[in-house]
Order: C-alpha cells, then structure tokens, then sequence
C-alpha cells in the first residue's frame, strides 16, 4: 500500500489533470486499490477519469443545443468522485454509480456522444429528422456464450443474497450459474466481493473472472439481481434514446459535477429488442439519485408512475423478457402467438410466458390466486357498474375490457394494506398498450 502511493505521488507529474492534485491522490488510490482487476496502471486510471470528464463536457454542450435547464455553478471539469451521496447504488466515481467500464468501452461511449454532438451541430444548420429504430450492449462479444455461468462468493459477503439474486434470474430464463470453490485467475466467471457500494462491469470481461461488489446496503436480493443484469450486459433503463417520453430529468436539481450521470445512450450502442421503455424496471434509477436535499432528479411524465421508478423489490415482466431475448431465442423452435405481449416460454417451448395477473397457453386467462379472487370482467355500456369487493389478506387479479372508444373509470372507494412497506402490500394498474410493462403502483 505504501508503495502505491508513493507511486501515485512520483507518477502525478507525468500526467495532465483535470482534478485537482489532492483530489487525484484519493481518486486514484481508490480506483487502484478497489478496482485493482479493472484499472491496472495509472495510465488506466488517467483514461478513465479523462474519458469520465470528456463525457461531462459532451453531454453539458448536448444539453446546451436542447436548451435544457443546467446548473449554472456546473462547469466542464468539476466532475465530483468524493461527494457522500447516501446511496450504496450511486458511488460518486463510476459511470452513472454502479458501472466498471473498461477503457475500451469509456472510449466507445466517448465516440458515440461525439458523434451524438456531430449530428446534432450538423442539424443546426440543416433540417433532419432521425428516426430512431432501435438497454442491452448490442456489443454481441459481450456476451455471455458458455453455461453455466461459474461464480464464488467470499466470505465476508451475505451468502443468501446471493444465492436468491442469482435464483430470480435461473428460475426464469434460460441462464444457469455454477458454484466453484476458486476461479482461475485467466477464466471468465463472477467473483462477488464485499466492497465499498455496488458495481459490476457491464457484460463480460475476456481472460479474467470479474467482481461483483455487494457491500454495505447492498445485499437486497434484487439489488444483487441489478449488479448481475450490468454483467450480462444491461445498462439502466433511464439512459435508454426515448427515455424523454416517458421521464423528465430535472437537471437544475443535479449536485454540481454529475451531469454525466444521466447520459442518453445513442440506438448504435443498445439495443431493446423492441421492448418499451419500462418504468418498473429493476435497472431503472429512483427519483432522487444524485439531487440536491430533498429535491427529485427524475420526474415521470405520467405521475401515476412517480413512485414505481427504482423498486427493487422484483424483476418485471419486461426485465425477465429483454433478458430472454437476448440470451434464449434459441431454446424453442417455434414461437407460439402469445396475446397480451406474452412470449414463447424458453423454459417449457409448449406455452407462453404471460405478464403479471394473465394464464393460459397464450395467456389468454386472468391468472386465479390462492385467495380464489379476481375474474375477467367486460363491459358493453356506458351506464354499467361492477363493483370490485375482497376482504382478507391475499392477492386478486382483473381483466377489465370495454369498447375500444370507451374509457374505463376505476373509483377507489377504501383500501386498507397491512403494512405500508411496497413490495408486500400495493395497488398495480396496468392501463397501458402492452400488459407487459409493469403498472403504476
């Protein structure tokens, strides 16, 4: 340790800075001593930080053209990595808080906001419309090929959380994991550690195992299961292209410095698969990541869905799909015609995965529940009243269809939960297009 950082202090010279020279100091022992299997030398470390601060500076100059509200006190190179934020899932010094990028894929973003700007310079002065078409890396060498996936946990991490975390995702897609004693140092598999906050690299890394750290606050089985989403390749679902139509990002209410944060990945670096943005997403952030006190960061167009953004309490139902997508299209032969935006299940090829409350082959049943509640309801007029009625703990779903030009008008009249904690007692209303997308809850 030492040796490092007389190292780091003897090395400073050699290189330019954007930082400021006791700040660099902390930085960089951090990112080489925590990340010691991502950043290996310093010329890694001054690359990162100098692609970090380029992003700052790109997307400051994107948000300028768009004539988006910017703190004034932020400027190109303040870009803050020491600033306590509260929250294990937004360290200061990672891209957009949980994220170890390689220097490739640092540069890899940089060319693709530079080309982001160019475009965007270029139709300043010429009219053009880009439509775009196309949150996984489409980077397909990052990419998981051989299962399953071989991983350990050491000791000083919660052994459970780990073990359900992988479980949410074996029990409903194709992908599988392999418990070892070790890993050999050259070998590609998942070393989950205990360190400062959450991170993990995005997809996989070649010639060496990768860490995933779940530190303090961070052993929610859901948590973990968002840390292994970023090692098969997710990104967060609010750095999506079309995010501006669902989500209003309040950036007069950004700490100084995290501007970079809430950057908007181009089509060219992920892709969907067709999915829609989804609000419920176990990779989406909450509304106050990196705000001022008291002060939200991230607002929904449609204020039913203000508190549904950063549950971690479940993976949704499109979660679940993109990751099927990508990774078990192969499994079956055929694909069935699911309704209601269901899919072809890859775990059994003979029936449809079905979206939350729904059944059936093709999923064209309200799911029934061990509280025997809940039905498929059709209205024919405008006049005509249901009134939905259950008494007791358990959990009832309703398929409530009307005309195509009428509305459906729900009326609470009492409800009464038996805690107030969110993912054991809630109120989900799926009103949208697609059943797929989780409701407002």
């Amino acid at each position: 340790m030492f040796k490092i950082f007389i190292q780091l202090i003897l090395l400073f010279q050699l290189f330019g800075w954007t930082l400021g020279y006791q700040q660099n100091i902390a930085l960089y022992y951090k990112l080489l001593n925590e990340h010691y299997d991502t950043f290996k030398t310093m010329q890694d470390v001054d690359s990162y930080v100098q692609g970090m601060n380029e992003l700052c500076s790109i997307h400051r100059k994107i948000m300028a053209y768009k004539r988006e509200d910017l703190p004034s006190e932020d400027s190109l190179n303040d870009w803050q990595f020491s600033t306590s934020l509260g929250n294990t899932e937004h360290l200061p010094y990672l891209l957009e808080g949980d994220m170890l990028l390689s220097a490739e894929q640092i540069q890899l973003i940089v060319r693709d906001f530079r080309s982001q700007l160019s475009k965007i310079e270029y139709c300043q002065v010429n009219n053009c419309n880009e439509r775009k078409k196309r949150i996984l890396t489409s980077d397909l060498s990052r990419r998981w090929k051989e299962f399953p996936i071989p991983f350990i946990i050491q000791k000083d991490v919660n052994r459970q959380a780990i073990l359900e975390g992988i479980e949410n995702w074996e029990r409903t897609t194709c992908i599988t994991f392999e418990e070892k004693e070790e890993l050999a140092s050259d070998s590609s598999g998942l070393n989950f550690v205990f360190g400062e906050g959450c991170f993990s690299n995005v997809g996989m890394v070649k010639g060496r195992n990768q860490r995933i750290g779940i530190g303090k606050n961070c052993d929610n089985p859901f948590v973990v299961s968002h840390e292994i989403a970023h090692a098969l390749g997710f990104f967060h679902e609010q750095s999506r292209w079309d995010r501006d139509n669902f989500v209003e990002i309040q950036f007069s209410n950004i700490l100084p410095g995290f501007l970079n944060q809430f950057l908007k990945f181009s089509s060219s670096l992920t892709t969907t698969f067709g999915i829609k943005y989804d609000l419920g997403s176990v990779m989406h952030y909450d509304a106050f990541g990196y705000a001022k006190q008291g002060m939200a960061t991230i607002l929904t167009k449609d204020v039913n869905y203000q508190e549904t953004i950063g549950q971690r309490f479940r993976l949704s139902f499109d979660d679940v799909k993109k990751m099927n997508f990508a990774y078990c299209n192969a499994s079956c032969p055929f694909q069935l015609p699911c309704l209601h935006f269901g899919y072809t299940d890859p775990k059994n090829c003979s029936k449809c995965r079905c979206p939350d409350g729904l059944t059936g082959l093709l999923c064209s049943k309200v799911a029934r529940t061990k509280t025997l509640c809940g039905d498929s309801l059709i209205f024919k007029s405008e006049e005509e009243y249901k009134k939905l009625q259950f008494k007791g703990v358990g959990e009832c779903n309703y398929l409530i269809k009307a005309p195509s030009d009428s509305r459906i008008c729900l009326s609470m009249d009492v409800i009464h939960f038996r805690d107030h904690c969110q993912h054991n007692s809630f109120l989900e209303i799926h009103y949208q297009t697609s059943l797929g997308r989780t409701g407002a809850l």
